[in-house]
């Protein structure tokens, strides 16, 4: 199908495209399923085999390599805890002072 064309009906079952499909639903059927993950391991296999520089710890190592040292394990801990304290911030900005959420401790 040719990009920029919208599709009239839904891609074939057994294709990523399928499994990852928005306008049609995501289809987790065995085939996509099975599709989805061979595209997975194939790009996996992929990253592995290519040359990558070392991690730098605490930074980059975490995800993007899996390295799961001390240093690298503490910081996503704190990355992630950052990104909920943000989410968090954002959810509640905007309620009022009598709010449920607003209270600490039971206060009225």
């Amino acid at each position: 199908m040719p990009k920029g064309v919208p599709r009239t009906e839904p891609p074939p079952h057994g294709t990523v495209d399928r499994y990852n499909s928005q306008k049609w639903g995501k289809c987790r059927c065995p085939e996509c399923t099975i599709a989805m993950s061979a595209y997975v391991g194939r790009r996996r296999a992929a990253r592995k085999k290519a040359k990558r520089e070392p991690p730098e710890h605490g930074v980059n190592g975490y995800e993007n390599y899996g390295c799961r040292c001390e240093t690298c394990t503490t910081a996503e801990r704190e990355k992630r805890r950052a990104q909920y304290a943000r989410q968090r911030a954002q959810r509640y900005a905007g309620h009022c002072a009598t709010c449920r959420c607003a209270r600490v401790g039971g206060e009225a």
